[in-house]
Parts: C-alpha cells; sequence; structure tokens
C-alpha cells in the first residue's frame, strides 16, 4: 500500500472513538460555567441520557485523571472502491498538538506542535521537515490523524466536554441509509453540540477549524439493554455547525462496538468509519460500506509521552 494511502486509511481510525477535552486545555471558569448553562438548559430527558453516558463512561472511578496522551496497535481494513487493503500500524498522541505513527515502508510521519517547522517525516533517507508548500498535503493527512485523535479522546471521556447543548432527538438523522435508520429507531438519539471535536477540511491545514463549533450524534442503547457498554454510544455522527462565509468539512459517521475496560475508560475494540456522499440517485447520505474498519490490539491511555518524545532529532 502506498504511505499515502494508508495515511488516508489510517486517519479514520479513530474518528471513533472515541470523547476529552480534545484539545485538552486546561478548563478556565468560564469554560465550566458554560459546559453547566448548556446541560443545565437541557431537557430532563436529554439530562438524564447524558448522565447515563457520563455514568457508564466513569466505570468505578469518577475522580480519574482525564486522558492527556495515548498509544495503540491496530489492524485496519481500508476500501476505496473495489480496491481492499490491510494494514497493522502504530499510533501515539499527546495533548494538544503531538502525533506520531508509523507507515507501511517502516517511515514515521508526525508533529511535535503547531507550527509548520514541527511536522516531519523519519526514514532511511533521513530527517524531512514537512514545511512549505510542497509538503502541504502530508501536513493534511497528519492533521487528520490529530483529528482523529481529539475525537478518540472525547468520545471516551465525555465529562470534560464543553457542553453548549444537548437535546434528544425524535428520530435517527436522515443522512443514514434506510436500514440504519430502521435498526436505530429503537435507540435513543443525543445530540451534543461542543467545540471539543474535530474535523479537518480536505482543502485546508488545521487552523481552517480553529474555533468551530460540533454538533455530534450519538445512537444510545434503549433502556432494556443489559452489559457495562449499555448506555455508551453504538453509533456517532460528528458534524462541523454551519458558519456564515466558510464550507463545513465532511461529516462522519462511526460505529462502535465492543467496548472494553482501559486504564480506567471504557473504549471501544472495533470502529468503523463510514464517509459522506454528497448528490447521487439517492441524494446526500453516508455510504452504507465502511471506508476504513479498525480493531485495536493494543492500548495505553497512561503511557507518560512527553513533547520529546515526538521530536525525532532528539532520539537520534
Amino acid at each position: 500500500m502506498h504511505d499515502r494511502s494508508f495515511a488516508r486509511l489510517a486517519f479514520i481510525l479513530f474518528l471513533a472513538a472515541p470523547y476529552a477535552s480534545a484539545r485538552a486545555l486546561p478548563q478556565t471558569s468560564a469554560d465550566t460555567a458554560g459546559a453547566q448553562d448548556g446541560v443545565a438548559s437541557a431537557s430532563v430527558e436529554a439530562r438524564e441520557a447524558w448522565e447515563r453516558v457520563l455514568a457508564a463512561s466513569a466505570g468505578n472511578d469518577a475522580k480519574r485523571a482525564p486522558i492527556s496522551a495515548f498509544t495503540l496497535r491496530a489492524e485496519a481494513v481500508f476500501r476505496d472502491g473495489v480496491k481492499r487493503n490491510e494494514a497493522t500500524f502504530d499510533y501515539r498522541y499527546l495533548a494538544p498538538d503531538c502525533i506520531e505513527f508509523a507507515l507501511p515502508s517502516g517511515s514515521k510521519t508526525g508533529r511535535s506542535g503547531a507550527k509548520q517547522r514541527d511536522y516531519w517525516l523519519d526514514s532511511k533517507d533521513g530527517l524531512v521537515e514537512l514545511a512549505g508548500f510542497e509538503y502541504e498535503e502530508d501536513r493534511r493527512q497528519i492533521n487528520e490523524m490529530l483529528s482523529i485523535a481529539k475525537n478518540f479522546v472525547s468520545l471516551t471521556d465525555p465529562s470534560k466536554l464543553r457542553i453548549q447543548s444537548l437535546k434528544l432527538l425524535p428520530e435517527p438523522p436522515r443522512e443514514l441509509w434506510s436500514t440504519l435508520r430502521r435498526t436505530t429507531e429503537r435507540m435513543l438519539w443525543l445530540r451534543v453540540t461542543s467545540p471539543d471535536f474535530a474535523l479537518v477540511k480536505r482543502d485546508g491545514d488545521e487552523g481552517a477549524a480553529q474555533g468551530a463549533v460540533y454538533v455530534v450524534d450519538l445512537a444510545l442503547p434503549n433502556k432494556d439493554a443489559r452489559g457495562a457498554s449499555k448506555d455508551l454510544p453504538n453509533y456517532a455522527i460528528i458534524r462541523e455547525q454551519l458558519t456564515p462565509g466558510r464550507a463545513p468539512a465532511p461529516p462522519m459517521l462511526i460505529r462502535l462496538r465492543n467496548y472494553t475496560a482501559q486504564d480506567g475508560f471504557l473504549m471501544p475494540l472495533n470502529l468503523d468509519v463510514f464517509p459522506f456522499v454528497r448528490g447521487g440517485d439517492a441524494g446526500s447520505g453516508f455510504a452504507e460500506v465502511a471506508a476504513q474498519r479498525v480493531a485495536v490490539l493494543e492500548a495505553n491511555l497512561r503511557p507518560g509521552l512527553t513533547v520529546a518524545d515526538f521530536r525525532p532529532e532528539e532520539k537520534r
């Protein structure tokens, strides 16, 4: 598989998952007050649904420290039309700006900060700084991976989200295909509005989404469901809230399966990502076939990473 194709595959990796302040910024009193206002102004039913999610994600440790870093190894299947590629890859993240992942060629790429000079590719031919116009596509793909990491944290630790609004939806979102709409009719669809998610525009760097707010629809099992994950999302749709004068990034649908306990959190081991298709005979909506399927093999949500671990020049 070509390295660039692999990066597109890997970026899907965590859109799933999983919820923390995705940017892991320290919350100010204004942030906390805003989050409380968003929950307090919601309906009783919406607040109860959100409390179910928080209680389930907390497990037996409601006072645990938030996620600020993680490492993982995963198997992924990437589909592009009739083409199908598989890969096993390593991936690690440190909030708010550090990401590193391995490519099939044996090279590694990532970033240690938000400036162009912080982006890099480390291969057998040496270390390359990915600054300048010629590396714009490389930086975009790294930012896609970073956005997935932030969404993973935000979905895994929802108690740290800054909530602007909560509401229950009367029916499944219309972007879903008909079979999935019927399948999820008995689920509880909860809409969460928060700045603590991330999507990357196809034609721009991460900075294009600074200040963006995201509308996230979570499909929760009905109250008859059983098991430790009975109050955790089965599906998540992440959209950028419309902003005058700016086209939103493409939305994303993720199916979350097989939750397991890991370092005090419940995280899904299987993530399926469905692309959004615009136009067509059936109109715009999510494709029925997942573009990426990810199976987590190993994970560590307390790896003790530092920024220096994302600067390959310091490890040589």
